[in-house]
């Protein structure tokens, strides 16, 4: 049996609680962390229920091997030699359990053949266990499972890719880091994307690596993702100039960043392997990459993202409006695994059941839609303290009330107002700060002196002081006024001669 997106942590719990059925467990073991042992390779009831009764199984031949062991005392030498040759997996095992300081496991484990030199000490250590509850499952039962199923030919490939990519998330904001997912037949894959401007590292503007196409028959399918990811980069630039032209209509954002990206090129590194993963559902994670590489933004590292922009919007001020996507439930699922946040278009979020999204409100999770680039940025970049704090504060009564209208508590009018005041907040901040790096751009690059070598950090770093903004327009407009009233006094002297 497999039920998809409704599978929430206290389903888990009845299962695992189920499958143990009475059996004793260390002090230092309970349900949850039963749970946590069993994440990446348990994605059903069945496989929850199959990795409780294979540590059930374990443990139980471990406690009748230890019988027997006692019962060979006065066996001869080679009958116990024999029975500690076929045992010495269970054996080792039973160390692992009990052998805290892995002294007696560490010896026997380098000399195998000589196990028989060590037998009384085993029974001095095995002395305590004489009923079953004085031989409770412990955490190295668990490994020992998760090791034994994830070995299984159809588990191991998944949960070594899920290992990596899980190493591979970013520990802290960072400029052009992001995760993305796609998703194969069975599960959702998450996409780590590392972007950097690279100087002259080829001819094209934005270059794609990562996404690994096969030339026979059977890759197909891949060549097309590789090819439409490759499109989707494309894509991403295009609607990232377009969304900094509605930010300052009186500058050509096309021209600004086609004179600073001359001799740069946009790379993107996608971290995939084996699945067919990337896309067009790369998109949104695309374009969040490409404005944070050009105006040297962090990204938060606290969410995924999947969905496909328009390079445009179906209004002005709306770039970048979302297109729907698919696997958006499997893709949710291992995102949410991880992470805190999960964004996907907003035709995507309409079609995820009420049950599916309240299991992740009760884990203080949330899953948002998106329905254009304008409105996704303010919550993804990361620029200060204060912002971040007051990015955390709408996080949080986002959830609750979310939670509590679904609940039927009634929708309380000014938490939303909260809620509104606070996302328009964060979008003054953020649009703020991208204009003002514009703006350094710019003046960086009509300086005559510039250095050609300076980074991004300080050309942004450097900023007009406020008495530069206002003096300057009305200095401009001074020596406009005084060439004017030059020409014209010019023009009346060439009259009198």
């Amino acid at each position: 049996m497999e039920i998809k997106g409704l599978l929430n942590k206290d389903d888990i719990i009845r299962i695992i609680d189920n499958a143990l059925d009475g059996m004793p467990l260390s002090a230092d073991l309970n349900t949850a962390s039963i749970v946590e042992a069993a994440k990446g390779v348990c994605n059903t009831p069945a496989d929850y229920t199959a990795f409780v009764e294979k540590a059930r199984a374990l443990r139980n031949t471990e406690f009748e091997v230890i019988q027997r062991l006692r019962q060979i005392h006065h066996e001869p030498a080679k009958t116990r030699q024999n029975f500690f040759k076929f045992n010495f997996k269970t054996l080792i095992g039973i160390l692992e359990a009990i052998d805290t300081h892995n002294q007696l496991k560490t010896t026997v484990r380098n000399a195998p053949d000589r196990f028989i030199d060590h037998y009384a000490a085993m029974l001095d250590l095995l002395a305590p266990i004489q009923q079953p509850g004085d031989y409770p499952m412990v955490p190295s039962h668990l490994r020992s499972a998760r090791h034994e199923i994830s070995e299984s030919p159809t588990k191991k490939g998944k949960v070594v890719l899920d290992e990596f990519l899980e190493a591979e998330l970013s520990q802290e904001p960072q400029v052009g880091f992001i995760i993305g997912v796609g998703a194969n037949d069975v599960t959702g894959v998450l996409l780590p994307i590392a972007t950097s401007l690279t100087y002259s590292l080829s001819a094209e503007k934005v270059m794609v690596t990562g996404a690994v196409s096969s030339s026979s028959s059977a890759g197909a399918q891949m060549e097309m993702a590789v090819q439409m990811t490759q499109q989707s980069a494309h894509e991403a630039l295009t609607m990232v100039k377009n969304y900094l032209q509605d930010m300052d209509p009186k500058v050509s954002t096309a021209r600004l960043l086609g004179e600073f990206l001359e001799n740069y090129t946009i790379h993107h590194q996608l971290l995939s392997a084996s699945y067919n993963v990337g896309g067009p559902s790369a998109g949104y994670a695309l374009a969040l990459n490409t404005l944070s590489a050009l105006m040297h933004i962090p990204v938060y590292n606290d969410f995924g993202i999947t969905g496909a922009p328009w390079t445009k919007g179906v209004k002005r001020g709306e770039v970048g409006g979302s297109v729907i996507i698919g696997g958006q439930r499997k893709k949710t699922e291992k995102v949410l695994m991880y992470l805190r946040r999960m964004y996907m278009p907003l035709k995507n979020y309409m079609d995820l059941e009420p049950e599916f999204l309240v299991n992740y409100w009760n884990q203080d999770k949330d899953i948002l839609g998106v329905t254009h680039f304008g409105d996704l940025v303010p919550e993804v970049i990361c620029l200060d303290p204060e912002y971040e704090q007051l990015l955390q504060e709408l996080i949080t009564i986002r959830i609750r009330y979310k939670l509590d209208k679904h609940q039927g508590d009634g929708a309380d009018e000014a938490v939303k107002e909260t809620i509104l005041r606070k996302k328009e907040i964060l979008r003054f901040r953020a649009e703020k700060e991208i204009k003002n790096r514009l703006t350094a751009l710019r003046r960086y690059l009509r300086s005559p002196a510039r250095d050609p070598h300076l980074s991004l950090e300080e050309i942004f770093r450097s900023r007009e002081s406020t008495m530069n903004r206002v003096t300057t327009p009305l200095r401009r407009l001074f020596n406009k006024v005084c060439r004017q009233k030059e020409r014209i006094g010019n023009r009346r002297r060439s009259i009198d001669e």
